[in-house]
């Protein structure tokens, strides 16, 4: 789901994973790549966005499916039951 009128591929899901309660949105979001060695449409990124749609920070970690999976596995233990 593209951010305004950006071409790219844009964000995983439909709506914000977080919404603070001053309007910032954390975004999971697709990564394009122009490196076909570096996972394609496989990599991916958490992104916040300020409540006029422009990214907050300049740089983000980028990471793949597998490192996805890792990290919600890791989230999941955290999280008590």
């Amino acid at each position: 789901m593209p951010h305004g009128s950006c071409p790219t591929r844009g964000s995983v899901t439909g709506e914000p994973l977080i919404q603070t309660a001053d309007g910032f949105t954390l975004w999971l979001e697709h990564v394009e790549s122009t490196d076909v060695g570096q996972g394609g449409d496989q990599l991916y990124w958490l992104m916040w966005y300020a409540q006029n749609g422009i990214p907050t920070i300049p740089l983000s970690g980028v990471f793949d499916r597998d490192q996805l999976t890792e990290m919600v596995q890791q989230l999941m233990r955290f999280i008590p039951q």
